[in-house]
């Protein structure tokens, strides 16, 4: 197994040190630009080292002692080593040069949209059990379950980890990761944890609204910034008044502020359960005049009326090209995206660019702090012929 010294130049999208060693590049976790570190090689690809740093020879002038014991092993955090303004720093800087790398454009950044609080805010969490009933995460190179500290895992909010921790000589009763959520009341449920009484579904608020869920659902999560991100989001259309497509639509909590907003509403998603929770939070929250579609994106875009824009929260990987086919056709004055995979959201952005659609506004809302990515919400107009 190689091993040899470098200096990290700099952090790059997924949180990765860049460096150089003998004319190869070298990729490291855990890494503050401008370390000194000796490094043992876990992977080759062609002249790309994927390595691991074991031994910090010359610390950054960035580097910070880690708030939590198990950094490093645990897979939660990617950036405690460092200081939240320079991890916002290293984050603003990732993403405009992956916009510029990948999309061919330098981003119009309206704002970084910091965490008022860096740990804490999370109100849910998946975790495993070691060999001792400890609830924790899994290391993806050992495999190993690291157990969370005594206190619980620092990105959790207090009742969470409380109720996380209140589990110790616990064991899953599937064998898959237990999902614990804390509703709108304050209560912890848990799915998938042995002996523990499950829930059809959970009431969660966002931005004063109700959502009804399905407990695997996915949904954003930062007690700080969830409302600000879709306040942000929904402000962007030029007519509030105005038609739009919700794509990737989810439980609806877009939507709904879009409809709050004075919009008319459509809503898609593929996914059953994310529509029928979507109705359901329509109904609850007395907004029934949203309408709500299930099928494939592309083809439910070639059943509906023009809108003026469309919504597009991004799914992993980015947008299709028979999505963005049905996209163009729809030909909408403007397009929204949120994402929180830069690289993807840049190739979408520069297709989109090629076919006369130009970034007006970026925004990136720092949905996880700790973490290498963050949530970045950007407006494209239709450039004028």
């Amino acid at each position: 197994m190689t091993r040899g010294e470098t200096t990290v130049r700099k952090v790059i999208e997924g949180g990765l040190g860049l460096a150089f060693f003998e004319g190869k590049t070298v990729f490291l976790p855990f890494a503050a630009p401008g370390d000194r570190v000796e490094f043992s090689v876990l992977k080759k690809s062609g002249n790309i080292l994927f390595s691991r740093i074991e031994k910090v020879l010359e610390p950054s002038e960035l580097r910070i002692q880690p708030a939590c014991p198990n950094f490093t092993r645990c897979p939660g955090c990617e950036f405690l080593h460092l200081s939240y303004q320079d991890e916002l720093e290293i984050k603003a800087g990732m993403t405009a040069e992956t916009f510029k790398r990948i999309g061919k454009t330098d981003i119009p950044t309206e704002k970084i949209i910091l965490s008022p609080e860096r740990f804490g805010y999370k109100n849910s969490a998946i975790f495993e059990f070691d060999g001792e009933g400890r609830p924790g995460l899994r290391e993806e190179e050992s495999g190993e379950v690291i157990s969370f500290p005594a206190d619980g895992c620092p990105l959790l909010s207090e009742k969470t980890a409380e109720a996380v921790q209140g589990l110790t000589g616990g064991s899953s009763r599937t064998g898959e990761p237990v999902l614990a959520r804390t509703d709108k009341f304050g209560a912890t449920q848990f799915w998938g944890a042995e002996g523990v009484i499950e829930m059809p579904d959970i009431l969660v608020e966002s931005s004063g609204l109700l959502f009804p869920v399905k407990p695997r659902t996915p949904i954003r999560d930062n007690l700080y910034l969830n409302d600000i991100f879709v306040e942000t989001v929904a402000s962007l259309p030029r007519r509030g008044t105005g038609s739009i497509i919700d794509l990737f639509c989810g439980v609806g909590t877009l939507s709904l502020a879009f409809s709050r907003k004075g919009m008319k509403v459509t809503g898609i998603d593929e996914q059953s359960g994310s529509i029928e929770d979507a109705r359901a939070a329509a109904n609850l929250n007395d907004m029934e005049e949203i309408s709500y579609l299930r099928g494939r994106i592309d083809r439910m875009l070639m059943k509906v009326e023009k809108p003026e824009a469309i919504n597009i929260s991004s799914p992993a990987g980015g947008i299709s090209k028979q999505i963005l086919k049905a996209v163009l056709k729809n030909n909408p004055a403007e397009i929204i995206i949120n994402s929180a995979d830069a690289a993807s959201m840049a190739r979408d952005m520069g297709r989109l660019k090629e076919n006369g659609y130009l970034p007006e506004k970026t925004f990136i809302v720092d949905l996880y702090p700790c973490r290498s990515s963050s949530q970045i919400v950007m407006l494209l107009r239709r450039a004028a012929h």
